[in-house]
């Protein structure tokens, strides 16, 4: 599984929009929907995204 099918899978048991997530992290909806599509998360919202998911990122690299 790619990283960005990852985190679109916990968004989705979350229970949260795209709309949502992209705009608690404070990126663009279409740029975070791209980002999704092509892996393409750098390091500072890969933590924004931890954080506002609950993702463990040990637990999350060991998934992809």
């Amino acid at each position: 599984m790619h990283l960005g099918e990852l985190i679109d899978s916990i968004r989705v048991e979350k229970g949260h929009t795209k709309l949502w997530v992209a705009e608690q992290v404070n990126i663009n909806y279409k740029t975070f929907v791209d980002k999704l599509k092509r892996d393409t998360f750098d390091g500072k919202e890969l933590i924004r995204l931890a954080k506002l998911l609950n993702i463990n990122l040990e637990e999350l690299k060991d998934k992809i």
